[in-house]
């Protein structure tokens, strides 16, 4: 029963997505016979970011300011951490990802700029280098929030 609903979904979400994007866009994907059926929701994607998705300085300029937005203490943490995310995914996709510690970096220094965590701040520049991930930030963060 599980799988059945799994895999209706996975076709509902494909159709989904092949309908909303002009059939030019992934005609190199279609077959006559069996459709978009031999593809994955995840190969489709990756076709349209590897031939369509190309970042110009603009847009990663913007992505940068997205970044730097400063931390909001009044907003739930989850936000914070959610676009910052949403902008990795951006940049992984189009082969321009950050390297996992300019990530840290960044929001380490936007949580020290809101000032909101100062007792935080020190426990987390105690913690070993090898502690010091967007996993844990993002968990260590989300409990002080």
């Amino acid at each position: 029963m599980i799988i059945e609903r799994t895999t209706n979904s996975r076709k509902a979400l494909k159709n989904q997505l092949t309908g909303s994007i002009d059939s030019k866009f992934i005609a190199n994907l279609h077959d006559n016979y069996t459709g978009y059926n031999n593809h994955t929701i995840s190969k489709i994607l990756q076709d349209l970011y590897t031939n369509y998705g190309d970042l110009t300085e603009c847009d990663l300029e913007d992505i940068e300011k997205t970044i730097n937005i400063q931390f909001d203490p009044t907003e739930p943490f989850g936000t914070f951490v959610k676009r910052i995310e949403d902008c990795m995914d951006v940049t992984e996709a189009a082969g321009a990802q950050y390297m996992a510690q300019q990530i840290v970096n960044k929001a380490f220094s936007l949580i020290i700029k809101s000032d909101a965590f100062p007792d935080g701040v020190c426990e987390w520049r105690q913690k070993p280098t090898l502690d010091k991930t967007w996993v844990y930030l993002k968990k260590f963060s989300c409990r002080r929030s």
